[in-house]
């Protein structure tokens, strides 16, 4: 544990803070009872697991002070941006909608068409909507990169069994000059390697927000993705092969004094295990993969 963790002072859950040379960290408190630790043990193995898939995630490190443990990870705010989370932007998209009468949700709750706009499909067109001003080239490029990169998180999400990339989980950075925007690194993994529904997860479009379970977001998005998406997903999956996550586990372990118990490392493997094999299935039923390239452990 460096010095900076060791001396990092804080008074309440999370907030941003200062350290002594001026860089910014966000602060996140796993107090047990109240906080359940295994989602400390999340946030330390995703970072590990999507430096192997080049998905772009912030780094956790890992505090440890007066029977309080949390995580701190370094702002990724840039000079010149600004941050913008997912809620904001579908709510714009629905402001239009609704001002046009072109809402497609049922619901007099705006949490819950904001949850069901929550889908590749609905977030294209409300990044069309919210970059409408800009300059129609930079416009195509900002889209098509921000759509790629937020579609690598969907994937992965499904591999992870990460149940908690709600609207307001992801954000983008964009330019006060309006030359340029980006999707901002991954947080906030904690509720990973679970074996549940989807809810409050980003979905693939209309079709599959009544009852998003892993295997029909997955069938569905292989169904009707390019051959170039089929091909980024096949190769995340495997990137990310049970052997990967136990070497994570162990590097966490390793570099953080054993801190992750067996009986959860276990338990993470086992889930992880069972859907990747549940993965592996689908692409053999779909034909994407050759049976001999079935994973075995």
């Amino acid at each position: 544990m460096n010095s900076f963790i060791t001396n990092f002072k804080f008074k309440t859950s999370n907030f941003l803070s200062v350290n002594n040379n001026g860089k910014k960290y966000y602060f996140k408190k796993f107090e047990a009872p109240d906080r359940n630790l295994t989602y400390l043990y999340n946030e330390l193995i995703c970072y590990e697991l999507a430096l192997k898939s080049s998905v772009k995630c912030v780094k956790p490190n890992l505090m440890h002070k007066n029977n309080i443990y949390g995580i701190i990870t370094e702002s990724y705010e840039k000079k010149g941006y600004k941050k913008i989370n997912g809620s904001k932007i579908l709510k714009e998209y629905y402001g239009y909608l609704k001002e046009n009468n072109e809402v497609k949700y049922n619901s007099l709750n705006e949490d819950k068409i904001l949850s069901k706009m929550n889908n590749l499909e609905d977030i294209w067109y409300a990044l069309l909507y919210h970059f409408k001003d800009y300059d129609i080239v930079v416009n195509e490029k900002i889209i098509k990169q921000i759509m790629h990169d937020l579609t690598k998180v969907f994937v992965f999400d499904i591999i992870t069994m990460q149940i908690d990339r709600h609207y307001e989980n992801w954000e983008i950075l964009e330019s006060n000059n309006k030359d340029d925007a980006f999707l901002a690194p991954l947080h906030d993994n904690e509720l990973s390697f679970n074996r549940f529904t989807f809810n409050d997860s980003i979905k693939v479009d209309s079709a599959t927000i009544k009852v998003p379970t892993m295997r029909k977001m997955l069938m569905r998005y292989l169904s009707i993705s390019s051959q170039d998406f089929i091909d980024e997903f096949i190769k995340m999956y495997k990137s990310l092969t049970p052997e990967i996550l136990d070497e994570s586990i162990e590097k966490c372990c390793k570099e953080n004094n054993g801190i992750i118990p067996y009986t959860y490392k276990m338990k993470i493997l086992e889930n992880y295990e069972e859907n990747y094999n549940y993965i592996t299935d689908i692409l053999l039923e779909m034909n994407l993969l050759e049976v001999g390239e079935k994973h075995a452990r």
